[in-house]
């Protein structure tokens, strides 16, 4: 931006002076301010670089004015109008100001044009409150004063559309040229302009503003200045716009809406008038199911619809409630209104009858003039078979129901007979009756047994009434005729059992409908069987593969077969075979006169002992031990036993076991065994000693140290006792030190297990040595003396270095013992006699034998 100068000083720009707290000689921006200065929304004012307060009443905020050309009182949308701001104040010489314009949204509102040949005044821009504005402001030919008093003119061209109210927002510096600005005046003040009087005013209004929803809402329009068009937005609403002045429209939802109306003459177009349409919800109104029900006659249709709390529903027929039943036949609503005062009247629903099916019933008593004999199952058919169900009645009670035309019925007496039908369609007929006259039976035949054996039975019967002949059955059910013939009156029954029963039901033949005599029964019984009774005798015991006899006795003069179990038939009373197994047999005895009679059935019981190859052995695999006890074994389950050593009785009874300490090489054994009446022998068996081994050991010495050798090296287990109290070993060959126990005698033994466990040893004493001696002490430079000695011992110890000394007893104890000595040792306590006295230097140590007195 260009600057301009005053007389005095240099004028720069004034937000950047304020900031660095430069005090300048300021009267207004020459070139006009920066934009955003016009104290609009959002926007700063000139007091940011001005001194003072900003202005906005008093006699300086009055002198400000802002007019234009304008018709009507305002502005026409889309036409130019020439503004001229002015101001006057007394006394000062320079002016300046920024204008915008914006609307009620504080958004810009038209735009702004520099007057052709007009140099005081400019045009800036800037992005303010969300949006681009522009700004008038002055130029540096528009800042003087002329007699105290400034006008800009420029061109405004207004909004396009009618956007209501816009407002000029002003701001104006005033100053005196005192080359400071602490007399600069800033005011502010703001110019409202409504559409011009000569635009259509829109009037907007609804039958009801409160309408139910999917009823019809009347808009009314209306407009001042002569409107030439209508043009309603109506969102939501059915249709969505409209250009009529006075449209009919629907809510087809429940909620709020805005009904927009705006007017257009030959000025332009008007600002929109809204009305407010509150809909609310109408009561659901819906019958459920389909639109047309076809019902049988008599039965009720249940119509239902849609239940909603609060609402109040009413039938066509008068009922109310959202459910009722209907009989007649026709068409049918339900009016339901709600709580809220708005009402719908529901979909149509007619109902119509089928037609009611009938049917008749018959039966095959039908040819006899509806009359039958009683207790015979009648056979009823209906008079049609199209029909889906069939319902058969016995005296006013249901009997079955099937889908068969024919159903076949029990007959004892006159009866009532009942059918009722079900169609296609659903629907039941009346039940129709059909009855059935009894007529009565012939009595039943006489029946009596006449001739019976064991395995037959003849039945006769006779009858009083006249009739065609008998009929026979065994079960009451199968019938056939009389073996003795059609007109015959007898009837054998044979192929029967001792002692069995027969039934024979018999019935006379009559002539129809009755085409049998009553039913007569009679139970009759075959003769019982006679046995014969022979005696037998046999061995109840032998043994296997012996043969076994049997005797039969008492049979004389009797006509007979034998068999054993059930096996091939015989006649020998005396016979033998050789059975395997112990078991009971079953002589069969037949009476060969009357074979239907069941054989006497005798037992044969038999024990057959059997003994299997007798086996005796040891309880031990091997030689035994020298004075180790042996135990013989036989096989177990066998009733005696006879051991014999040496071929000596030894022991008879039921034990299976022998135990014998102290044989010898070579004795014999064997045993004797008994089990009902057989016995068996088993082989000798021999007595085997082990021979007692070398059990010897030998032994070495490298000083201290000892090696032990066994005899015999190759013996299972090895167990050595050094004799000094010391772990025993279980090597072949160990080694052993005996240093702590010089000069003493042990007791080492060896104890050896051979492969057959027994167990020998031996032993040897050893008398150890001292192992230490005098030359060993000079070696390491000591001399002990006196030696006996009373009560004190010298060690001389060259270099006088530490000693431990050990005083040991011939039996192995530590009795004295000193660390860190250096030259003598005290043993005036000890009692008299031979001790080992090991001297240790570092890590030497030599020992030696004292005496003492």
């Amino acid at each position: 931006m260009k600057k301009h100068f005053t007389l005095k000083r240099f004028l720069t720009a004034t937000m950047v002076l304020s900031m660095v707290s430069i005090s300048l000689i300021s009267i207004t921006n020459t070139g006009g301010p920066p934009a955003g200065y016009s104290n609009a929304p959002s926007e700063s004012n000139c007091t940011t670089c001005h001194s003072g307060s900003l202005v906005t009443s008093g006699t300086n905020y009055n002198n400000i004015s802002l007019s234009g050309n304008f018709t009507g009182s305002g502005y026409i949308p889309d036409s130019t109008y020439t503004i001229e701001l002015e101001y006057s104040q007394t006394g000062k010489t320079k002016f300046g100001y920024q204008l915008t314009c914006l609307t009620s949204a504080n958004a810009m509102a038209g735009s702004f044009a520099v007057i052709s040949g007009n140099s005081k005044s400019s045009i800036i821009s800037g992005s303010f409150g969300g949006g681009t504005r522009s700004y008038m402001r002055q130029t540096s030919a528009g800042t003087a004063a002329t007699s105290g008093a400034q006008t800009w003119s420029f061109n405004w061209t207004a909004p396009s559309s009618n956007v209501g109210p816009v407002k000029f927002y002003t701001v104006v510096n005033s100053t005196n040229s005192s080359n400071t600005n602490a007399s600069d005046v800033i005011i502010a003040k703001e110019f409202s302009f409504s559409p011009s009087t000569l635009l259509p005013v829109a009037s907007a209004s609804a039958s009801n503003a409160n309408p139910c929803k999917g009823s019809v809402v009347n808009l009314s329009g209306s407009g001042t200045n002569t409107p030439t068009s209508y043009n309603w937005s109506l969102v939501g609403a059915n249709p969505g716009t409209s250009t009529s002045q006075n449209p009919s429209v629907v809510y087809p939802n429940q909620g709020t809406y805005r009904a927009i109306l705006t007017v257009t003459n030959a000025k332009g177009v008007s600002q929109p008038d809204t009305v407010v349409i509150s809909v609310k919800p109408t009561p659901t109104a819906f019958i459920g199911g389909g639109a047309t029900r076809t019902l049988c006659q008599g039965d009720s249709l249940e119509l239902t619809s849609t239940f909603e709390s609060g609402n109040v529903y009413t039938w066509s027929n008068g009922k109310t409630g959202n459910s009722v039943f209907v009989k007649d036949t026709g068409d049918y609503t339900v009016s339901v209104q709600g709580s809220n005062g708005c009402g719908r009247l529901s979909n149509s629903v007619r109902g119509n009858y089928y037609t009611k099916p009938t049917a008749s019933l018959t039966s095959n008593a039908s040819i006899y003039n509806d009359s039958s004999c009683t207790d015979v199952t009648l056979n009823l058919q209906a008079s049609s078979a199209a029909f889906d169900s069939f319902f058969y009645y016995i005296d006013g009670t249901l009997y079955a129901s099937s889908d068969s035309a024919t159903q076949a019925v029990p007959f004892t007496a006159t009866t009532v007979f009942g059918l009722q039908v079900k169609n296609a369609t659903g629907c039941y007929s009346d039940i129709t009756n059909y009855t059935v006259t009894a007529r009565s039976r012939a009595e039943a035949p006489t029946i009596t047994c006449t001739a019976t054996t064991p395995s037959s039975i003849e039945f006769s019967f006779s009858s009083v009434f006249s009739h065609n002949g008998f009929q026979i059955s065994t079960n009451g059910s199968s019938w056939g005729t009389p073996n003795s013939g059609a007109s015959g009156n007898t009837h054998l029954v044979s192929g029967l059992q001792p002692e069995d029963s027969v039934t024979l039901f018999v019935r006379s033949r009559d002539i129809a409908p009755c085409d049998f005599s009553l039913v007569g029964q009679k139970k009759c019984f075959t003769e019982a069987c006679t046995q014969l009774e022979p005696t037998v005798t046999f061995a109840d015991s032998i043994c296997r593969g012996d043969v076994w006899r049997v005797e039969v006795n008492g049979l004389a003069n009797e006509f007979f077969s034998l068999s054993i179990d059930n096996g091939a038939t015989f006649t020998d009373t005396i016979f033998e075979f050789n059975p395997l197994v112990s078991k009971t047999y079953t002589l069969n005895v037949i009476d060969s006169n009357s074979t239907i009679c069941p054989a006497n059935e005798i037992p044969l019981q038999v024990v057959v002992d059997n003994i299997n190859d007798i086996e005796l052995k040891t309880d031990k695999l091997g030689a035994y031990c020298p004075g180790e006890t042996i135990i013989f074994s036989a096989n177990d389950s066998i009733e005696n036993f006879d051991f014999y050593y040496n071929n000596v009785l030894q022991q008879s009874g039921a034990t299976n076991t022998y135990s014998n300490t102290g044989g010898a090489n070579g004795d014999s054994v064997f045993v004797i065994v008994t089990k009902g009446q057989c016995t068996d022998t088993s082989l000798k068996n021999y007595v085997q000693l082990e021979i007692a081994p070398d059990a010897s050991f030998t032994f070495a010495r490298a000083q201290s140290v000892y090696t032990f050798t066994p005899t015999n090296g190759t013996f299972n287990e090895y167990t050595w006792d050094f004799g000094d109290g010391s772990a025993l070993s279980t090597d072949v060959s160990p080694t052993h030190d005996y240093a702590d126990v010089e000069g003493t005698t042990v007791n080492a033994s060896l104890e050896i297990v051979t492969s057959n466990n027994c167990v020998y040893d031996s032993s040897q004493a050893i008398a150890l040595p001292v192992f230490s001696s005098v030359a060993d002490l000079i070696a390491l430079g000591l001399e002990v003396y006196p030696n006996p000695t009373t009560d004190v011992v010298y060690i001389n110890n060259e270099g006088n270095r530490p000693m431990q000394l050990t005083v040991i007893s011939l039996s192995g104890e530590v009795v004295l013992q000193a660390v860190n000595a250096t030259k003598s040792l005290d043993v005036s306590k000890l009692s008299a006699g031979v001790y080992i006295l090991k001297v240790r230097i570092g890590n030497e140590e030599a020992s030696v034998r004292l005496l003492k007195n």
